[in-house]
């Protein structure tokens, strides 16, 4: 499976999976306007990534207790990960 889409690759319908900034790219690069070439990564690398490591259940258990209220609370949770650096 390929991991990325170049800019050439992308329209706006693509927005689920190379994001919102990707498919404007995309989109922008359709127009011939002059942009740099590039790509995106898009979502399914991260879910791979996650399967291949086996850590999905660890972080479903980490988001399962989070709350999204407030960047300190979501920190805490992310410090609280196993293997994860504390961020200065």
């Amino acid at each position: 499976m390929e991991f990325i889409r170049w800019f050439d690759q992308i329209r706006l319908t693509d927005a689920d999976l190379v994001g919102g900034n990707g498919a404007n790219l995309g989109e922008l690069d359709s127009t011939g306007l002059p942009i740099p070439s590039g790509f995106v990564i898009i979502s399914d690398a991260y879910r791979h990534a996650v399967d291949s490591a086996g850590v999905a259940s660890v972080l479903s258990k980490l988001r399962s207790g989070a709350s999204a209220e407030t960047t300190a609370e979501l920190t805490k949770v992310a410090d609280a990960a196993p293997g994860t650096p504390a961020l200065d």
